[in-house]
């Protein structure tokens, strides 16, 4: 096998894309296996904020029916200390 040989010099060039390539592919697929457990992560966290967003709904609603209760109370007459 001689350097100069434009046969080895292509399989020379071949085997380097071979690498490159197999390298790249490694890399995708290791970079989408961290995109999959970050994105099970976030997931995580989204429900989370879910549950936490419809209990401060809920806290929101019994202010304001204490609120109306108030009023109410106030307007019949009552002190509107309950």
């Amino acid at each position: 096998m001689m350097w100069n040989d434009p046969q080895t010099l292509i399989l020379i060039f071949e085997l380097i894309v071979l690498l490159i390539e197999i390298v790249v592919i490694y890399l995708l697929v290791t970079h989408f296996h961290k995109l999959d457990a970050h994105t099970d992560a976030l997931d995580r966290h989204i429900k989370r904020l879910d549950s936490h967003v419809a209990e401060l709904d809920q806290y929101a609603e019994r202010i304001e029916a204490s609120e109306e209760t108030r009023t109410e109370g106030g307007h019949n007459g009552g002190d509107g200390n309950y």
